[in-house]
């Protein structure tokens, strides 16, 4: 067990078919430590994936914090007057497209 979890997951995926779905999914829960977090009554398929889905899905939900930081940098309101024409002087290359 020396391996590193890619190593690990890079052999289990290419070890595993399809069929073999159930399992490749119990134990890359094994490998990324995901199943120790549940009782072992429920350490299933089913919530491992719903697991990683939250992970996921809170995630994204933290990435897309930082897109609207960035779209309130560029905000129009704040800027002084002549900044506009400034922050708007590239508009005209686009109108030809």
């Amino acid at each position: 067990m020396f391996s590193s979890q890619e190593v690990r997951l890079a052999q289990l995926t290419n070890k595993c078919e399809e069929t073999d779905l159930e399992f490749y999914i119990l134990e890359a829960g094994e490998i990324l430590g995901i199943s120790s977090i549940f009782p072992t009554n429920e350490r299933n398929p089913k919530r491992i994936l719903e697991y990683v889905l939250a992970q996921l899905f809170e995630f994204k939900k933290l990435g897309q914090d930082a897109d609207v930081n960035e779209a309130i940098m560029y905000d129009v309101g704040d800027a002084e007057e002549g900044e506009e024409e400034q922050m708007f002087s590239d508009l005209e290359e686009y109108d030809d497209l």
